[in-house]
């Protein structure tokens, strides 16, 4: 690919890639340029003026122009011997550098994540920025912002316990990830809840959950603009133009601001400027603070009180397929680390050739999941992953009526929209959940998932066999 042409002119839209020609000298020029064995040294749409590869295939670093006081100019990255990446460091235009490392197990899982703000690590502060949460894989993430210079309090002393150290509890920092049979991350919550009362009798009814961020995606992975909370992309009432990173946080580079009104950000921030037009208004008791984030940011800005929904992008690391973003490259969710190789979401493509295209040579060498996204994960930058081989026969356990369902095989289900149809009971060992699948006479499948996991009465009714939660969906 030398450039994308398109019918849409490239200062239409700034959150896709539209036509790249008009950009170009000539029609002869390249907007991607590659090195000799295919791997991108060149994005001159998004100021990268050079790609330096490792001869296995990693990015040792990426050169960028910059255009704005607070633009990335170089990205450098470290890289352990098996391959992981261990450590970033991203080098702003008239701002201190960003340093990121990453604390992984035998098996390569992030277990940690530090990172330090500046030029010496000697004389900067180290903060332990995240801890990874796992079951039998991972389901989210702990934020810490423990700064690591400070030494712990002496403790005190408990007879026959030795010493003891007093910790405070903060909800609202751990998130978790809600994804779907790919791995997309579609949503996260804290562990913070509210406690609902309807009718004022003083007894709760329920809780809502504190919602953190959600995400649609196209299906090669590129973010659905105006369908996502809390990736930096839609600060209510106002306009972002282009995201950078301080002090370990994304946050608009310039921001305008026409309304205000319902649910608003009680602190509205961005690194570069913040314009308030004429049409801006706020309440005699409306209270907000409006300011340029510095090297003392702690990420606060931009949230909508009262939801835990949020217009700064950095929150939670991972995105589609449950990948890591590198927002500081070309934006929030356009390019990610799937390991063995970098992808790019707007173009369903990755930026080098597949290590194992010998083994798949009816495949182009910079596809994506087989070019079936639907069906297929990519799981490390290789080969694609048919999630549906994942699949194994399951039986469950009826508590009510003390009786296998299914048994591994077929059952009948009434569905409201299908009618009576069979479903077959699967686990999938990749998302680790229980599904109801029926299959139909075209080859198109259509699935229910079973939120509970041993009991299948939230999904199916054993006395009925009718739904009792939902209907099968086609998803191919």
């Amino acid at each position: 690919m030398r450039a994308v042409a398109d019918a849409v002119g490239s200062t239409n839209y700034s959150v896709d890639i539209d036509n790249q020609l008009a950009s170009l000298a000539n029609a002869a020029d390249s907007n991607y340029v590659y090195d000799a064995i295919g791997n991108l040294i060149q994005d001159k749409t998004e100021n990268i003026t050079n790609i330096q590869w490792s001869v296995y295939g990693k990015i040792l670093a990426i050169e960028k122009a910059a255009v704005n006081p607070v633009d990335v100019t170089n990205i450098t990255y470290t890289y352990d011997a098996a391959g992981n990446r261990i450590g970033k460091r991203v080098q702003y235009l008239g701002q201190p550098d960003q340093h990121t490392w990453y604390s992984r197990d035998a098996s390569g899982n992030v277990m940690a994540v530090y990172e330090y703000t500046g030029t010496n690590l000697s004389t900067d502060t180290l903060r332990l920025r995240e801890h990874h949460l796992y079951g039998s894989a991972r389901i989210g993430i702990w934020n810490r912002n423990i700064n690591m210079d400070v030494p712990l309090p002496e403790g005190t002393s408990i007879n026959l316990l030795g010493t003891s150290q007093d910790l405070i509890f903060e909800r609202g920092q751990k998130f978790f990830e809600l994804s779907n049979h790919l791995g997309n991350v579609l949503a996260t919550v804290s562990d913070k809840k509210a406690g609902i009362d309807t009718n004022e009798d003083g007894v709760l009814d329920y809780f809502q959950a504190e919602v953190v961020s959600a995400s649609d995606y196209y299906p090669f992975g590129m973010l659905m603009p105006g369908r996502q909370v809390g990736m930096g992309l839609n600060i209510p009432g106002g306009e972002v133009s282009g995201t950078t990173e301080v002090n370990g946080y994304t946050v608009p580079v310039d921001l305008v601001l026409s309304s205000r009104g319902g649910l608003q950000p009680v602190e509205y921030v961005a690194s570069n400027s913040i314009e308030i037009n004429g049409e801006f208004e706020s309440g005699e008791t409306d209270e907000f603070t409006a300011y340029i984030a510095d090297e003392t940011y702690a990420g606060t800005g931009n949230q909508v009180t009262g939801r835990g929904m949020y217009g700064t992008a950095g929150l939670y690391r991972y995105g589609f397929n449950g990948k890591e973003n590198d927002n500081e490259v070309k934006g929030t969710g356009n390019q990610q680390d799937y390991g063995m190789r970098i992808y790019d979401s707007r173009l369903g493509k990755f930026l080098s050739g597949d290590p194992l295209t010998k083994s798949y040579p009816f495949y182009s060498p910079y596809h994506f999941a087989g070019n079936n996204p639907i069906r297929n994960l990519d799981l490390d930058g290789g080969e694609p992953k048919d999630y549906i081989n994942n699949w194994v026969a399951k039986s469950l356990f009826d508590l009510e009526t003390k009786s296998k369902i299914g048994d591994g095989s077929y059952i009948l289900v009434n569905d409201p929209k299908l009618g009576q149809i069979d479903a077959s009971i699967v686990y999938d060992k990749w998302t680790k959940q229980i599904w109801f699948v029926h299959q139909d006479d075209q080859n198109n499948f259509f699935y229910l998932r079973n939120n509970n996991g041993n009991n299948s009465e939230m999904a199916i009714n054993p006395k009925t066999n009718n739904l009792s939660g939902g209907s099968f969906e086609l998803f191919e």
